[in-house]
Protein backbone atom coordinates (compact mmCIF):
# COMPACT_ATOMS: atom_id res chain seq x y z
CA UNK A 1 0.00 0.00 0.00
CA UNK A 2 1.00 3.27 -0.76
CA UNK A 3 2.68 4.98 2.19
CA UNK A 4 0.91 8.93 2.42
CA UNK A 5 2.16 11.73 4.49
CA UNK A 6 0.44 15.40 5.69
CA UNK A 7 2.08 18.69 5.25
CA UNK A 8 0.81 19.87 8.80
CA UNK A 9 1.11 23.26 10.03
CA UNK A 10 3.38 22.59 13.45
CA UNK A 11 1.56 25.35 15.02
CA UNK A 12 -1.11 23.35 14.96
CA UNK A 13 0.09 20.36 17.38
CA UNK A 14 0.88 23.17 19.90
CA UNK A 15 -2.72 24.63 19.45
CA UNK A 16 -4.54 23.31 22.70
CA UNK A 17 -8.03 24.52 21.60
CA UNK A 18 -7.77 21.51 18.85
CA UNK A 19 -9.58 18.10 19.82
CA UNK A 20 -8.32 14.76 18.44
CA UNK A 21 -11.23 15.27 15.52
CA UNK A 22 -10.40 18.49 14.03
CA UNK A 23 -6.80 18.06 14.17
CA UNK A 24 -7.50 14.91 12.51
CA UNK A 25 -9.39 16.96 9.75
CA UNK A 26 -6.81 19.69 9.48
CA UNK A 27 -4.29 17.07 8.58
CA UNK A 28 -6.64 15.13 6.18
CA UNK A 29 -7.06 18.63 4.44
CA UNK A 30 -3.33 19.23 4.22
CA UNK A 31 -2.30 15.63 3.14
CA UNK A 32 -4.13 16.80 -0.24
CA UNK A 33 -1.53 19.71 -1.02
CA UNK A 34 1.31 19.62 -3.96
CA UNK A 35 3.81 21.35 -2.20
CA UNK A 36 4.42 23.18 1.02
CA UNK A 37 3.39 26.47 -0.99
CA UNK A 38 0.02 25.19 -1.34
CA UNK A 39 -2.35 26.60 0.63
CA UNK A 40 -5.91 26.39 -1.28
CA UNK A 41 -7.24 22.73 -1.57
CA UNK A 42 -10.40 21.63 -3.44
CA UNK A 43 -11.93 18.58 -1.83
CA UNK A 44 -14.99 17.01 -0.81
CA UNK A 45 -16.33 16.06 2.15
CA UNK A 46 -16.25 12.38 1.29
CA UNK A 47 -12.48 12.13 0.24
CA UNK A 48 -12.02 14.20 3.46
CA UNK A 49 -13.34 11.26 5.72
CA UNK A 50 -11.99 8.32 3.34
CA UNK A 51 -8.36 9.81 4.03
CA UNK A 52 -8.74 10.70 7.94
CA UNK A 53 -10.87 7.51 8.77
CA UNK A 54 -14.07 9.79 10.24
CA UNK A 55 -17.29 9.37 9.56
CA UNK A 56 -18.51 12.11 7.13
CA UNK A 57 -21.08 13.14 8.99
CA UNK A 58 -18.94 14.81 11.96
CA UNK A 59 -16.62 16.48 8.91
CA UNK A 60 -18.41 19.42 8.41
CA UNK A 61 -18.82 20.59 12.12
CA UNK A 62 -15.06 19.73 12.09
CA UNK A 63 -14.13 22.22 9.46
CA UNK A 64 -16.65 24.31 10.80
CA UNK A 65 -14.60 24.54 14.14
CA UNK A 66 -11.60 24.89 12.41
CA UNK A 67 -12.82 28.06 10.80
CA UNK A 68 -13.87 29.47 13.41
CA UNK A 69 -10.12 29.12 15.29
CA UNK A 70 -8.33 30.41 12.53
CA UNK A 71 -6.93 27.31 10.51
CA UNK A 72 -9.24 27.32 7.33
CA UNK A 73 -11.61 29.83 5.13
CA UNK A 74 -14.05 27.89 2.99
CA UNK A 75 -15.94 28.93 -0.04
CA UNK A 76 -17.84 26.77 -2.04
CA UNK A 77 -21.52 25.25 -1.10
CA UNK A 78 -19.64 21.66 -0.52
CA UNK A 79 -21.81 19.11 0.17
CA UNK A 80 -22.07 15.19 -0.01
CA UNK A 81 -20.94 15.36 -3.54
CA UNK A 82 -19.62 18.80 -4.41
CA UNK A 83 -16.20 20.08 -3.93
CA UNK A 84 -15.41 22.75 -1.23
CA UNK A 85 -12.23 25.01 -1.25
CA UNK A 86 -10.48 25.33 1.45
CA UNK A 87 -7.28 28.16 2.14
CA UNK A 88 -4.94 27.10 4.63
CA UNK A 89 -4.23 29.49 7.73
CA UNK A 90 -2.42 30.26 10.63
CA UNK A 91 -4.82 31.63 13.44
CA UNK A 92 -3.89 35.41 14.08
CA UNK A 93 -2.75 34.85 17.84
CA UNK A 94 0.02 31.96 16.67
CA UNK A 95 0.74 33.94 13.51
CA UNK A 96 1.62 37.00 15.57
CA UNK A 97 3.97 35.33 17.80
CA UNK A 98 6.81 34.40 15.48
CA UNK A 99 7.77 33.35 12.06
CA UNK A 100 5.22 31.12 11.26
CA UNK A 101 3.61 32.29 8.26
CA UNK A 102 5.65 30.45 5.54
CA UNK A 103 3.38 27.35 7.48
CA UNK A 104 6.55 25.19 8.02
CA UNK A 105 5.50 21.52 8.75
CA UNK A 106 7.23 18.41 10.02
CA UNK A 107 7.26 16.65 6.03
CA UNK A 108 9.45 18.87 4.57
CA UNK A 109 11.17 20.83 7.10
CA UNK A 110 13.54 18.52 9.01
CA UNK A 111 16.06 20.69 9.27
CA UNK A 112 14.91 23.87 9.82
CA UNK A 113 16.97 25.77 12.32
CA UNK A 114 14.68 28.24 13.36
CA UNK A 115 12.21 25.34 14.66
CA UNK A 116 12.70 25.95 18.48
CA UNK A 117 11.78 29.52 18.26
CA UNK A 118 8.70 28.49 16.30
CA UNK A 119 7.79 25.86 18.63
CA UNK A 120 8.25 28.14 21.69
CA UNK A 121 6.73 31.12 20.59
CA UNK A 122 3.47 29.22 18.97
CA UNK A 123 3.36 26.94 22.81
CA UNK A 124 3.83 30.25 24.67
CA UNK A 125 0.97 32.39 22.36
CA UNK A 126 -1.46 29.16 22.94
CA UNK A 127 -0.85 28.89 26.15
CA UNK A 128 -1.58 32.62 27.30
CA UNK A 129 -4.44 33.39 24.81
CA UNK A 130 -7.46 34.08 26.71
CA UNK A 131 -9.36 32.41 24.03
CA UNK A 132 -7.87 28.78 25.10
CA UNK A 133 -10.51 26.03 25.71
CA UNK A 134 -10.54 22.93 27.17
CA UNK A 135 -13.19 20.05 25.00
CA UNK A 136 -14.89 17.29 26.15
CA UNK A 137 -15.90 15.30 22.72
CA UNK A 138 -19.12 13.27 22.83
CA UNK A 139 -17.55 11.23 19.30
CA UNK A 140 -16.69 7.89 19.95
CA UNK A 141 -13.53 8.32 17.23
CA UNK A 142 -12.00 10.08 19.47
CA UNK A 143 -9.12 10.00 22.07
CA UNK A 144 -9.98 9.75 25.52
CA UNK A 145 -7.64 9.33 28.78
CA UNK A 146 -8.65 6.76 31.34
CA UNK A 147 -7.71 5.96 34.91
CA UNK A 148 -5.97 2.61 35.03
CA UNK A 149 -7.32 0.13 37.23
CA UNK A 150 -5.07 -2.18 39.43
CA UNK A 151 -6.80 -4.91 40.68
CA UNK A 152 -5.41 -6.10 44.17
CA UNK A 153 -3.58 -9.12 44.85
CA UNK A 154 -5.31 -12.81 44.55
CA UNK A 155 -8.44 -10.96 42.78
CA UNK A 156 -7.25 -12.43 38.78
CA UNK A 157 -7.04 -15.49 40.25
CA UNK A 158 -10.51 -15.43 42.07
CA UNK A 159 -12.31 -14.28 39.00
CA UNK A 160 -10.79 -16.34 36.82
CA UNK A 161 -11.71 -19.45 39.26
CA UNK A 162 -15.33 -18.45 40.25
CA UNK A 163 -17.93 -20.56 38.53
CA UNK A 164 -19.62 -19.09 35.63
CA UNK A 165 -23.30 -18.40 36.28
CA UNK A 166 -26.46 -17.76 34.25
CA UNK A 167 -27.59 -14.06 34.64
CA UNK A 168 -25.71 -10.79 36.06
CA UNK A 169 -22.67 -10.82 37.47
CA UNK A 170 -20.49 -7.78 38.13
CA UNK A 171 -17.15 -7.93 38.03
CA UNK A 172 -16.88 -4.59 39.52
CA UNK A 173 -19.60 -5.18 42.07
CA UNK A 174 -17.16 -8.43 43.14
CA UNK A 175 -13.75 -6.18 43.31
CA UNK A 176 -15.37 -3.73 45.21
CA UNK A 177 -16.62 -6.61 48.01
CA UNK A 178 -13.20 -8.29 47.52
CA UNK A 179 -11.21 -5.09 48.14
CA UNK A 180 -13.68 -4.45 50.93
CA UNK A 181 -12.68 -8.16 52.89
CA UNK A 182 -8.91 -6.94 52.06
CA UNK A 183 -9.53 -4.10 54.59
CA UNK A 184 -10.58 -6.03 57.25
CA UNK A 185 -7.96 -8.46 56.80
CA UNK A 186 -8.87 -11.35 55.07
CA UNK A 187 -6.24 -13.47 53.21
CA UNK A 188 -5.98 -13.61 49.73
CA UNK A 189 -5.31 -17.40 49.81
CA UNK A 190 -8.16 -18.06 51.71
CA UNK A 191 -10.44 -16.47 49.34
CA UNK A 192 -9.06 -18.15 46.65
CA UNK A 193 -9.01 -21.56 48.13
CA UNK A 194 -12.96 -20.78 49.21
CA UNK A 195 -13.97 -20.17 45.63
CA UNK A 196 -12.41 -22.84 45.07
CA UNK A 197 -14.18 -24.91 46.89
CA UNK A 198 -17.49 -23.64 46.01
CA UNK A 199 -16.87 -23.80 42.43
CA UNK A 200 -16.01 -28.05 43.00
CA UNK A 201 -19.24 -27.79 45.13
CA UNK A 202 -21.12 -26.20 41.75
CA UNK A 203 -19.43 -29.03 39.37
CA UNK A 204 -20.82 -31.67 41.66
CA UNK A 205 -24.18 -30.34 42.18
CA UNK A 206 -24.06 -29.37 38.28
CA UNK A 207 -25.50 -25.97 38.79
CA UNK A 208 -22.65 -24.14 36.87
CA UNK A 209 -23.69 -22.05 34.31
CA UNK A 210 -27.28 -21.77 35.97
CA UNK A 211 -28.80 -19.25 38.08
CA UNK A 212 -27.80 -21.53 41.41
CA UNK A 213 -24.77 -19.92 41.15
CA UNK A 214 -24.02 -16.92 43.95
CA UNK A 215 -23.14 -13.81 42.03
CA UNK A 216 -19.60 -13.66 43.16
CA UNK A 217 -20.22 -9.77 44.76
CA UNK A 218 -22.83 -11.88 47.04
CA UNK A 219 -20.09 -14.77 47.48
CA UNK A 220 -16.68 -12.09 48.40
CA UNK A 221 -19.31 -9.92 50.31
CA UNK A 222 -20.23 -9.20 54.12
CA UNK A 223 -22.16 -13.09 53.95
CA UNK A 224 -18.27 -13.98 53.77
CA UNK A 225 -19.53 -17.34 52.45
CA UNK A 226 -16.01 -18.01 50.96
CA UNK A 227 -15.24 -19.17 54.55
CA UNK A 228 -17.52 -22.17 54.53
CA UNK A 229 -16.59 -25.75 53.87
CA UNK A 230 -18.52 -26.24 50.47
CA UNK A 231 -17.94 -30.06 51.01
CA UNK A 232 -18.53 -31.90 48.06
CA UNK A 233 -20.93 -34.68 48.56
CA UNK A 234 -20.13 -38.51 48.66
CA UNK A 235 -21.35 -40.05 45.17
CA UNK A 236 -24.04 -41.92 45.68
CA UNK A 237 -24.51 -45.37 43.27
CA UNK A 238 -24.82 -44.90 39.69
CA UNK A 239 -28.24 -44.41 37.88
CA UNK A 240 -28.25 -47.75 36.13
CA UNK A 241 -27.61 -49.17 39.59
CA UNK A 242 -30.09 -50.51 42.32
CA UNK A 243 -29.51 -48.73 45.48
CA UNK A 244 -28.83 -50.61 48.98
CA UNK A 245 -29.36 -50.39 52.15
CA UNK A 246 -27.32 -48.00 53.68
CA UNK A 247 -26.53 -46.26 50.54
CA UNK A 248 -26.37 -42.63 51.02
CA UNK A 249 -27.14 -39.23 48.44
CA UNK A 250 -26.95 -35.77 48.58
CA UNK A 251 -30.34 -34.06 47.22
CA UNK A 252 -30.77 -30.72 47.23
CA UNK A 253 -28.75 -30.01 50.00
CA UNK A 254 -30.19 -32.47 51.99
CA UNK A 255 -28.10 -36.04 52.68
CA UNK A 256 -30.14 -38.97 52.83
CA UNK A 257 -29.79 -42.24 53.20
CA UNK A 258 -31.94 -45.71 51.44
CA UNK A 259 -33.65 -48.24 53.22
CA UNK A 260 -35.46 -51.07 52.09
CA UNK A 261 -38.77 -50.35 53.72
CA UNK A 262 -39.08 -46.35 53.42
CA UNK A 263 -36.92 -46.20 50.36
CA UNK A 264 -34.88 -42.97 50.45
CA UNK A 265 -34.90 -40.92 53.62
CA UNK A 266 -33.34 -38.31 55.36
CA UNK A 267 -30.40 -39.02 57.34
Amino acid sequence: MEARFTMLPLAALSDRRLTYRTLTVLGAICSFRQGSDDQLISTGRDEIAERCGLHRSVISSATTELEKFGWLEKSGRGGRSLKTSYLIRIPKTVAESATVIDLKTVADSVTVTESETVTHSATKTVADSATRQYRTEKYTDTCAVKAVSIDPEGFVECWSAYPKRDGGNSRVDALKAYRGRLRIGASPADMLAGVRRYAAYCASKGIVGTAYVKQAATFLGPGEHWQELWAVPAAGPAQDQKPKAGDTRARHGITETFTEVAGWVPA
